[in-house]
C-alpha cells in the first residue's frame, strides 16, 4: 500500500445557502475530504515531516498542515491542508489538487502533479499574507540542469487562485506581451507536437505536427478573458531571473519551448525538458495546454 502525500486548497462559493461550512476542526475538516473527495482515510500531516535533513527545513519556513485563508480573493475563507491518503492504485507518491466547494459537494481540479513528481523531494507549501491578502507560497529545490549533484539551489513561488487555476501573484515585473511563441515536443508516448503563436489581440496560429487532432495549420482566436488571463500571468514571471534551460534527470520526456516578447522591446526564451522548470512556468503550461483541449487542437497535453 501506497502513502500518497496530498496538498489540498478547498474554496469556498460565494454563496452562503446550501454550501459546505468549513472549521478549525481537524476531524471535522478530515471527514469532509474523506466523504466529498472519496480520499481514503486523509489524515493531516506536514509535508516537512517527510524530508530528510537539508539546508531548508519545514521548521524554518513554518510549514503547516492546515490553515483556513482566503486563497481566491473573494472574501470567503478557503481551507489549506496537508497530509496523507492511503492509496494503492496511484504511481505517484505526491498529489496536488485545488477542491473548490459547489453548493454542498466539493469539485477537484489538479493543479500541479506533474510538477511535483518531477521535483523528488523538497516542496515546502505555506500560507502567507501580503497587503490583507492570502497567498500559497511554495518553496521547492530546483534540480541540478544537468543532473549533477552540486549545492542545493531553492526557488520560491508565490500563488493565489483565479478562475481555479494557481497563478503567480500579480506583481507585474514585465510590460504587457505582444506575442508568444510555443512548441511541444515528442516524448516516449503520445505527447502533443505543435506549434503556436499567440498574439496579444487574441489572434492564434496553430501548426499540428504529430499526436494533434488538427494537423497542418489553422488559425482561431482566444477569447479577451483568455488573453487577460495569459496576459497577466507572463507579466509576473520573472523572466529576467528565470534560467535559459531547465530539464530534469529523466529520459522521455516532452520538451517546452516558449518565447515571449513584451511591448516595450524585451524578450526571453526558455527551453524546458520535462516541463518543470519552475512551477510558475508549470502552471501556465497547464493553462495553455487547457486552452489546446478546449479548442480541440489537442488530445492529451
Amino acid at each position: 500500500m501506497k502513502v500518497l502525500l496530498s496538498i489540498i486548497v478547498i474554496l469556498l462559493s460565494s454563496q452562503a445557502y446550501g454550501q459546505l461550512i468549513l472549521s478549525e476542526n481537524k476531524d471535522e475538516m478530515a471527514k469532509l475530504l474523506n466523504e466529498h473527495l472519496e480520499l481514503k482515510n486523509f489524515r493531516f500531516q506536514s509535508l516537512g515531516d517527510h524530508y530528510e535533513t537539508d539546508s531548508i527545513t519545514a521548521d524554518s519556513l513554518m510549514v503547516e498542515d492546515f490553515r483556513i485563508a482566503d486563497l481566491n480573493h473573494d472574501g470567503v475563507n478557503d481551507l489549506y491542508a496537508m497530509g496523507n491518503v492511503d492509496e494503492s492504485s496511484r504511481k505517484h507518491t505526491k498529489h496536488v489538487f485545488i477542491a473548490t466547494v459547489d453548493g454542498n459537494s466539493l469539485r477537484q481540479t489538479s493543479i500541479g502533479n506533474h510538477f511535483f513528481t518531477r521535483h523528488q523531494a523538497y516542496q515546502y507549501p505555506r500560507i502567507i499574507t501580503h497587503n490583507q491578502r492570502d497567498y500559497l507560497m511554495v518553496t521547492y529545490k530546483i534540480e541540478d540542469t544537468y543532473c549533477q549533484k552540486k549545492e542545493n539551489v531553492f526557488q520560491s513561488d508565490t500563488l493565489y487562485v483565479r478562475d481555479d487555476y494557481l497563478v503567480p501573484k500579480p506583481n507585474y515585473v514585465n510590460e504587457d506581451f505582444e506575442s508568444l511563441i510555443i512548441k511541444g515536443s515528442s516524448c516516449f508516448g503520445t505527447c502533443p507536437v505543435f506549434e503556436m503563436t499567440i498574439n496579444h489581440s487574441g489572434k492564434v496560429k496553430f501548426k499540428g505536427l504529430a499526436y494533434t487532432n488538427v494537423r497542418g495549420r489553422t488559425s482561431l482566436k482566444f477569447d479577451t478573458k483568455q488573453i487577460e488571463f495569459i496576459n497577466d500571468a507572463l507579466k509576473s514571471i520573472d523572466f529576467k531571473n528565470l534560467k535559459d534551460y531547465y530539464a530534469i534527470c529523466a529520459s522521455d520526456n516532452p520538451t517546452v519551448n516558449i518565447s515571449v516578447t513584451f511591448k516595450d522591446g524585451s524578450s526571453y526564451s526558455i527551453k524546458d525538458y520535462g516541463r518543470a522548470g519552475t512551477l510558475s512556468l508549470r502552471l501556465f503550461y497547464n493553462y495553455i495546454f487547457d486552452l489546446l483541449r478546449k479548442y480541440e487542437l489537442t488530445k492529451k497535453a
